[in-house]
């Protein structure tokens, strides 16, 4: 056998075998994962578990800061809601999707809690002039103080209907 021919047969072999290698140490390391959902390791915030999540938003929910938030759910997720309308034709309500989330801030040993409350609705359903063509949406963000005081931080997103005069 010439020397050329046994070199291409080996370098045949070695990508193939690259890829191998690559795919067994993917499938190792994604082992240990275990699919749970709310972890990050990225960035400054981390996990809370789902018992001071929940108390964190049942805590805004129910302070005077939370009082205008009884469409969103009492616990961390998403529910369908009607959401208010104001302005001229009051009692009007649009269907959409309310959600809750809670990530511990400045560590895991702080003991606050920033807690986000989200409502999503069609853009046909409601938009401002110019706004763009997809689902709008308006978030309300708040600091749960380990002494569960709640302080509100602000607010973004597009225009919500309730804010209609």
């Amino acid at each position: 056998m010439r020397p050329a021919a046994a070199y291409d047969r080996h370098m045949g072999r070695t990508p193939l075998l690259a890829i191998l290698v690559v795919l067994a140490g993917l499938a190792a390391g994604c082992h240990g994962s275990g699919g749970k959902s709310g972890t990050s390791s990225v960035g400054v915030t981390t996990p809370v578990s789902a018992g001071p999540k929940n108390a964190a938003v049942a805590g805004v929910l129910a302070s005077a800061a939370g009082q205008a938030f009884a469409l969103f759910p009492r616990r961390v997720g998403t529910v369908r809601c009607d959401i208010p309308s104001g302005g001229l034709a009051p009692g009007v309500r649009i269907k959409g999707l309310c959600a809750a989330r809670a990530t511990a801030r400045g560590g895991r040993y702080s003991g606050q809690t920033v807690v986000v409350l989200t409502e999503t609705w069609p853009w046909r359903s409601f938009h401002s002039a110019g706004s763009p063509f997809r689902a709008q949406h308006h978030s309300w963000s708040f600091l749960v103080l380990p002494s569960h005081r709640v302080r509100e931080r602000g607010q973004s997103g597009d225009f919500p209907p309730q804010y209609v005069k």
